[in-house]
């Protein structure tokens, strides 16, 4: 049940901008099918509009005189964020009280030496559900092991995307299952190096440690703010994927695949296969 919380607060702006987005569309066929336009409903119609497309990143459009093209430039705009956001870690694994380690150079709290911390410690009760954040397979997941990072999981996910959840009191996947994004895949706990119950969550892009955070708060609405914060990634590339692979579609088939014109090493050839 939480779980489908998890999903459905993700997709609640999506959900709200395809709404918008048909809303929209009646609005105006019913304004150009009359031949007395009311002011007071243009305005309106582009107030809402602009709203739309400050929510797709898509703003400046109100220069373009097609409010059809600016309302399917929109559209395209939240599709890709919204597809891309099934594929890199967002939100939270789970319900949380604080951040009790950041991310970077720390104390540890058993050695008292200093040394880097490439994840953050979330604060919860022993037992709290932990979810995947993003589609992926599991790649470790280790149960009943008392060093270092305890039960813990590793989840591959698109994009070059790794996360890691560690110090676990439950493993609740087994090597190679593919999750979803909120999938319930383990419960919070104290093995390991730990001195109290809690999540060590890890983001990891090409196999290197980044902050964690912007990821935990990132979703459709500030999806533009946090992207432009988070640097040495390359959000541009990915869109380019998104859009290559909505242009080519994987189409089951029993015969041998032909060559594709797709890199194998792109992240369109990973997504493919991981269908």
């Amino acid at each position: 049940q939480q779980a489908e919380q998890l999903q459905a607060i993700n997709s609640t702006a999506y959900t709200q901008s395809k709404h918008t987005i048909q809303q929209l569309n009646q609005v105006q066929n019913s304004l150009f099918q009359s031949p007395d336009q009311s002011q007071e409903q243009l305005k309106l119609l582009d107030s809402r509009l602009a709203d739309l497309e400050i929510l797709a990143g898509t703003e400046g459009g109100e220069d373009e005189v097609d409010w059809q093209q600016r309302i399917k430039k929109a559209s395209i705009s939240i599709f890709e964020k919204q597809t891309l956001l099934s594929k890199i870690p967002n939100g939270q694994p789970m319900e949380y009280w604080r951040v009790s380690s950041k991310f970077g150079v720390r104390t540890h709290p058993i050695s008292k030496r200093r040394h880097s911390h490439i994840g953050v410690d979330l604060r919860a009760n022993k037992g709290t559900p932990i979810y995947a954040t993003a589609d992926g397979f599991v790649e470790k997941a280790r149960s009943n092991y008392d060093k270092g990072y305890g039960n813990m999981i590793t989840l591959r996910h698109q994009m070059g995307f790794n996360t890691r959840y560690a110090h676990l009191d439950k493993v609740l996947v087994k090597f190679g299952q593919y999750v979803r994004k909120g999938e319930l895949i383990g419960r919070c706990g104290n093995s390991g190096d730990s001195t109290a119950a809690h999540l060590h969550y890890e983001v990891l892009f090409l196999d290197k440690a980044i902050d964690p955070k912007p990821f935990i708060n990132l979703n459709l609405a500030n999806f533009e703010q946090v992207t432009q914060a988070v640097r040495n990634i390359p959000w541009e590339s990915f869109h380019q994927e998104i859009r290559l692979l909505s242009q080519h579609p994987v189409q089951p088939s029993l015969q041998p695949a032909h060559a594709s014109k797709v890199p194998l090493n792109s992240a369109v050839t990973f997504m493919s296969m991981a269908k």
